[in-house]
């Protein structure tokens, strides 16, 4: 018996080893794939999300057009979608969007609620930008929306006081 030991235990060990290597291989890269697969699924309906909201902001002196947007914002189809946020977003994302979205909701109050709107929708896009990689982001919510707007610099400080009103008002 103890031939057989010293025969078959170099033999069978390795083996066994390899088997085992390869199971925990296949477990890892199959829990690589669904993370990658839950990751993509994320960035496609946070862009989904967030497009109507950057029309809006874009088209700020077009009231009609954003009308049209805040329909859509409010249809059952981007609902679905802000749902879907709610489920695969972290928390801050969540809360961001839930701060937007009380917003829009009691929007009719407030004039010109595009400037109010910009330092949310900021606000969002940077919470979005850190849970999808960029967790040391060093810009803040109108430096993220930059790109959209022409005169952002005015633009911000007009901004700040009318969100500083809206919630002094709205707290």
């Amino acid at each position: 018996m103890r031939d057989f030991l010293e025969i078959f235990v170099p033999v069978i060990l390795p083996i066994v080893s390899l088997f085992i290597g390869a199971y925990i291989q296949r477990q890892r890269d199959k829990l690589n794939l669904e993370q990658e697969a839950f990751f993509q699924k994320k960035r496609e309906n946070y862009f989904n999300v967030i497009s109507p909201l950057v029309l809006m902001i874009s088209n700020g002196s077009n009231k009609r057009e954003q009308e049209k947007i805040i329909t859509k914002i409010l249809s059952n189809e981007y609902r679905k979608e802000v749902l879907a946020l709610s489920l695969y977003g972290n928390d801050e994302v969540v809360k961001s969007f839930n701060n937007l979205f009380q917003f829009i909701y009691n929007r009719n109050d407030i004039p010109d609620y595009t400037d109010i709107m910009m330092p949310l929708l900021g606000k969002i896009l940077l919470e979005m930008r850190k849970e999808l990689g960029n967790k040391s982001t060093s810009l803040d919510e109108y430096g993220i929306l930059e790109f959209l707007i022409k005169d952002i610099k005015e633009v911000k400080i007009k901004s700040i006081k009318d969100y500083n009103n809206y919630l002094k008002n709205n707290s």
